[in-house]
């Protein structure tokens, strides 16, 4: 699951960097602008056939890619 998630932002950010430093701060880094976010999250419910409601986001507990990837780990379990 965690590769997926990596490639599910790999797709909107288009940087590797994201595979190997995996508590890189996306938004402080420009990895990520605001639109790119929802993109995110979009493609990230259809794929785990999950409803992400806006007041569950918080933009800096997932603002790396371990923090998103742990997010999303605790709501599917």
């Amino acid at each position: 699951m965690e590769q997926k998630i990596l490639d599910l932002i790999y797709e909107v950010c288009d940087d590797k960097i994201i595979y190997d430093k995996r508590d890189v701060n996306m938004f402080d880094t420009g990895l990520l602008e605001s639109m790119d976010f929802i993109e995110l999250l979009m493609n990230i419910e259809e794929e785990f056939d999950m409803e992400i409601q806006p007041e569950e986001i918080k933009k800096d507990e997932m603002a790396t890619p371990n923090k998103l990837i742990a997010f999303i780990q605790a709501r599917l379990n």
